[in-house]
């Protein structure tokens, strides 16, 4: 996978004007979630990362604009290029893969049922990550590792430096934030 992990930190872009800070801190992340932009933009996002050479995972449900079929898929794997995508669905993780796309399968824990799913999507269709979220339910982590060694990242509600620490103590091996104020004083 290409996320680096020295610094344990993923900078979660949720507005435009989020991508300078992201520069600003580049040497205090590790790599940068796309959670913006539409069609005619995130190219342009991508490429500005990847001049900074700051790894870059867009989640695609969020482009605007983009239909997650074959052709769009296309379009971010020959066209955009990211280092991988964030996925909340599934099904798109084999999609992906047929694209030669690093995904990331990103799951919200609300419940026993959805820890159970899953592991169970872990294991058969083998995210290259798992990103748990929020961040505040970091305990399942160890579940989620008895059944599987995919790497898991957690995400979300990440308001101070203990969220972030107790993620990386319960054996996340980084977590997104789009709080910048970690990226700042990590």
């Amino acid at each position: 996978m290409c996320i680096k992990m020295e610094r344990n930190i993923i900078a979660a872009i949720k507005i435009p004007k989020q991508i300078d800070l992201a520069i600003k801190y580049k040497d205090n992340i590790d790599s940068v979630f796309l959670l913006v932009g539409n069609v005619q933009n995130i190219k342009e996002y991508v490429d500005v990362f990847k001049k900074e050479n700051i790894p870059v995972y867009v989640h695609i449900e969020m482009i605007q604009g983009l239909k997650l079929d074959s052709y769009g898929l296309t379009f971010i794997s020959k066209y955009v290029k990211p280092d991988g995508v964030i996925t909340t669905k599934t099904n798109m993780v084999t999609k992906c893969k047929q694209h030669n796309l690093k995904t990331i399968l990103r799951s919200f824990m609300i419940d026993s049922e959805m820890l159970k799913n899953t592991i169970e999507a872990a294991i058969s269709l083998k995210p290259d990550i798992l990103e748990i979220m929020p961040s505040t339910t970091t305990y399942v982590i160890k579940e989620i590792k008895k059944k599987t060694d995919i790497p898991i990242i957690t995400g979300g509600l990440v308001d101070t430096i203990d969220i972030f620490e107790r993620s990386l103590k319960d054996g996340a091996i980084a977590v997104s934030t789009s709080n910048s104020d970690i990226w700042k004083n990590k």
